[in-house]
């Protein structure tokens, strides 16, 4: 029982990572390609917590989006 229960605790957490990278990846296309702001690309891509978006985009960056949209 534990080990199956472990296993699919690292199998959702490694989901929930990848849906996360590929929505902070879409956001990095629309702040190079849009006027939208970053709140409105946060609810965009599915993070519409803006605190939470800027957390994750930061963590996977090194950058917060405004300094991603003003830099690259």
């Amino acid at each position: 029982g534990g080990d199956f229960i472990v296993a699919q605790e690292r199998l959702e957490s490694t989901f929930i990572k990848n849906i996360q990278t590929k929505r902070i990846e879409r956001a990095q296309t629309l702040l190079l390609t849009s006027r939208l702001s970053i709140k409105e690309i946060a609810e965009t891509v599915g993070i519409p917590n803006l605190s939470q978006f800027s957390k994750l985009f930061s963590k996977q960056t090194n950058h917060s989006p405004r300094e991603y949209r003003e830099t690259v």
